[in-house]
């Protein structure tokens, strides 16, 4: 499965990818072309593989729009009550 969102006025895109029978793997691209992967540069994880499709499209989440704030200000922003990342991660995928 796979979904598209703008945040910071760039589209990107995330998807969870199955991974043998009970995990998943999320990864983003940024559809001007600037950036993909699937590891967040704020959180990054040792492993990408997730327990549930709903978990790899939230690090996917996250780790497209860190590279976003990454690219506009030179580092991702900090996650605080009320932040955007924050706010974010509450309203991308409806959590």
């Amino acid at each position: 499965m796979g979904q598209e969102s703008t945040y910071r006025g760039v589209t990107y895109g995330v998807e969870a990818v199955p991974v043998g029978q009970d995990a998943w793997h999320g990864r983003f691209h940024l559809l001007d072309g600037s950036a993909s992967g699937d590891v967040d540069a704020l959180h990054p994880s040792m492993d990408t593989v997730w327990g549930s499709e709903n978990e790899a499209l939230t690090y996917a989440t996250e780790a497209a729009c860190h590279a976003i704030e990454i690219l506009q200000t030179g580092r991702p922003q900090g996650q605080g009550h009320g932040s955007p990342s924050s706010e974010r991660r509450f309203n991308s995928l409806g959590q």
